[in-house]
């Protein structure tokens, strides 16, 4: 399988959830945090992509940025991070996290990328040491455990994708980390092939299965039609006022996004 690449595709709908709920949970987990912070990239792709005529950033950041008023820190702060225009570059979540981590303490990063060319965009940025060309494993929480661990996989294991992570092999990687967020996509809507793939990977089902893992959910859908539909945040957080804090930023973007945009209802949301 070609490697995924977030290229055509930097700040979709996909990023207008993850990358302000990724920005409230730093904040958060900082304004409680004292000393050294780890935080971990578990699927870091690029440092940052160029931003191409008629890529998908026009129905997700573009549209958020014809549609916000301000209000939310936290996503105004990541609103703050980029300029919706052809050509100009959106920062990866990696880039989101450096910034913000650089203003407030002292930190540690680790970036995991398969991909040699994604890799080596990180080392340009970071410490060599930072950037692992390969993937995260348990193994690499016996020793330097994460403050935050953000996994965000290109899509998760179907026939169609068979090299992609399983969920399981996901929440085994966040097994015994406190601070976890995880971005998945949604399973494709009406019309979509992706929709027959692995029905076993239905929003319910996975909300399910990660509440059995401890873990809560959040459910995003932008469409009913598609590959993705929407989008789902898992996440588990030390801190009830954290938890808070990150619904609290994703309910203000859909609010922004418009009518077609909506929560959707699982189990796992309190």
């Amino acid at each position: 399988m070609d490697p995924y690449d977030h290229q055509t595709k930097a700040g979709n709908e996909g990023d207008v959830v993850k990358h302000p709920a990724l920005i409230a949970a730093l904040n958060g987990l900082l304004a409680e945090h004292e000393g050294l912070f780890r935080y971990a990239d578990a699927f870091a792709g690029r440092w940052e992509y160029a931003l191409r005529e008629g890529g998908a950033w026009t129905s997700g950041i573009e549209r958020f940025a014809s549609c916000w008023a301000g209000g939310n820190p936290d996503v105004e702060l990541w609103r703050r991070q980029w300029t919706h225009a052809t050509s100009t570059l959106y920062p990866g979540s990696t880039q989101l996290a450096q910034r913000m981590l650089a203003d407030r303490v002292d930190f540690e990063i680790r970036a995991f990328e398969i991909v040699e060319a994604y890799a080596d965009s990180l080392r340009q940025k970071l410490d060599e040491t930072a950037v692992f060309t390969r993937s995260a494993t348990p193994a690499d929480w016996s020793e330097w455990r994460p403050d935050l661990l953000f996994v965000d996989p290109p899509g998760l294991h179907s026939n169609r994708k068979p090299d992609y992570p399983t969920l399981c092999s996901l929440l085994q990687l966040a097994r015994g980390i406190e601070n976890v967020l995880m971005w998945l996509p949604m399973a494709g809507g009406r019309g979509s092939s992706e929709s027959t793939v692995s029905p076993a990977l239905s929003t319910r089902n996975i909300a399910d299965e990660c509440a059995r893992r401890d873990f809560r959910a959040l459910a995003v859908r932008w469409c009913d039609d598609g590959s993705m539909p929407g989008c789902l945040l898992v996440f588990r957080f030390a801190s009830p006022k954290i938890i808070r804090r990150v619904s609290a930023a994703v309910a203000d973007v859909v609010r922004t996004m418009g009518s077609d945009w909506r929560m959707v209802s699982l189990p796992t949301i309190e």
